[in-house]
Formats: structure tokens, sequence, C-alpha cells
């Protein structure tokens, strides 16, 4: 499974990408480890010296790489490591930490809740919690985060279950939304998150429209022939948010590929990536949800 077009890509060169992207990773967690849990000769670094690093996005388009290759399980230990760049003092601005997030949710490593403005991140290897008030930003930046963040918490099994005020079994509770910032509950992808379980009342539209997008982009990339082929890419491979939000869809609907939304060969692949993913990381048999 791969996304079509990347046929042609040399096997030697996707290698080395994802062997250079693994010694920056394995190299950037252990010196933050180092520095976290050491004491250095020249004495303890304070706060205000650690710099963010592209480090995370660098890590990004590695796993975009991966997965767009059909080298998944290489894909999501990728996504599942960039939590581990930050480490108290933070070393992540705030969209880095919801990328990262939105990717960790996506490999199942991480857990995003929402109430009200806050929203609260877990990373469960390190039992560590991130969390930041949405609510200190302006109106039209609270609503753009909330369109970046929604995607991984409803990755989430938490969130999932929230939502719709549900047990983990089906519809035996009363439905209805949780206490929400109220902008975003005008946003597209709150009213899917609330609505996909229940086809009469989702709106197709909203994922229809996030699909024509990815399909158009990928087209764009592509049409530059030269740069394609030789995998210097303008963007990312992979739309983070839709992913996540078809690893959520899939994680917790056992649909058959034939039911699937896709309107090209690029949506096909972005689906039976997300399956595959959901398959692979899927938390029903621990939470006891339906089949």
């Amino acid at each position: 499974m791969r996304l079509p077009g990347t046929e042609s890509w040399s096997d030697a060169d996707i290698e080395a990408a994802l062997a250079f992207a693994d010694n920056l990773r394995v190299a950037t967690v252990s010196i933050v480890i180092a520095v976290r849990d050491k004491q250095l000769p020249g004495g303890p670094i304070a706060a205000d010296a650690w710099e963010p690093t592209d480090l995370v996005y660098q890590l990004g388009d590695a796993a975009g790489l991966a997965f767009a290759t059909g080298r998944v399980r290489d894909g999501l230990v990728i996504a599942s490591s960039l939590s581990e760049i930050g480490g108290p003092p933070p070393r992540m601005t705030l969209m880095q930490t919801i990328f990262a997030a939105t990717l960790g949710a996506i490999a199942g490593t991480i857990t995003v809740t929402m109430v009200e403005d806050e929203v609260n991140i877990e990373m469960g290897a390190r039992r560590v919690y991130v969390s930041f008030d949405l609510s200190d930003h302006g109106l039209a930046r609270r609503r753009h985060l909330f369109e970046l963040i929604i995607p991984a918490a409803f990755a989430s099994p938490t969130f999932l279950d929230k939502i719709h005020g549900l047990a983990i079994g089906g519809f035996d509770q009363p439905y209805h939304l949780p206490p929400l910032d109220m902008f975003a509950r005008l946003s597209p992808m709150v009213r899917f998150a609330r609505d996909w379980r229940r086809e009469s009342q989702m709106d197709q539209r909203l994922l229809l429209g996030s699909l024509l997008d990815y399909e158009g982009y990928i087209g764009i990339l592509q049409a530059d022939k030269e740069a394609w082929m030789e995998m210097p890419f303008r963007g990312s491979l992979i739309d983070w948010p839709l992913l996540a939000m078809l690893v959520g869809m899939h994680r917790w609907s056992d649909t058959p590929a034939e039911n699937d939304l896709v309107v090209g060969p690029a949506t096909r692949f972005l689906h039976d990536l997300a399956r595959e993913i959901a398959a692979a990381t899927s938390p029903k048999e621990e939470m006891g949800a339906p089949a």
C-alpha cells in the first residue's frame, strides 16, 4: 500500500532518508534524556536557554515518507517519538506541541482530551501531562487551534466516549455535547466528530471537502515532475489532521472499504493507511468496545 506515484522512487533513497531521520531522533532523544536526568559539568541549563527546534517537523516529514511508501511500522515509530523531543523545560512551541500530539494520537501513544477551552495531552509511556488553555487566544486564532487539535482528540478513545456522552458499548446514555468552547461548536471538525456515528445526521460534505483538498494537493505536488521524482517536497505528503480523523473513524467503526468516502487515488490510499494504522494500534480489546 503506497501513495500513488511513489512506486518509482528508489528504495535506497527512501531508506537513506529514513535512516538519517532515525539518527536525528535517537541522538536528540538521548541528549534530552541525558540533560533531563543528569547533572551537567557546567550545571543545569536555565529554562530560558532552551529554544524550540524544528526537528519535530523534520521527523513529521520522515513519518509521512514512511507512511506514503508502505513502511507503516517505521512511520508509527517515528510518529510516536515526537513527544520525546520535548521535556522540561519545554522545547516545543504551541503549534509544534499540537503537531506532535496529532502524530502521537495517530500512533496511539498520546491521548488528547478537551474540557471547555482546556486541552490536556497525556503521554502515556512517560506519564507526562501537557495542558494549555485556548481561551488565552483571540477568537480567530482560537478557532484555528481548535481545528488543529480536535482531530487529535477525535483519534483518542477518551474523547470519543466523552463527546457522545456514551458508554463504550453503545448509545445507552443521553446524547449531548461536552462543554466545549462556543466557537469550537461551530467548527466543522467538532460537528463531524459529534455526528459521525449517527449517519442520518452526519454531514458528509465536511469530510468530502477535506478529501478533495488532499486529492488536489497531492496532484499539485506531482505536477512538479522533477521535484516529485527527486523527492524534495514543498510540503508534507500526509494531511495529518485528516489522517487523524480517518484513523479515529476506523478505530471505532469496522466499515468495509467499499463504504469509504473517496474522491481519487490519493484519498483511497489515505483511507487504507488509516485502516491499517487503526488495526495496528486499536485499543478496542482493552477498552471493551464492540468489534
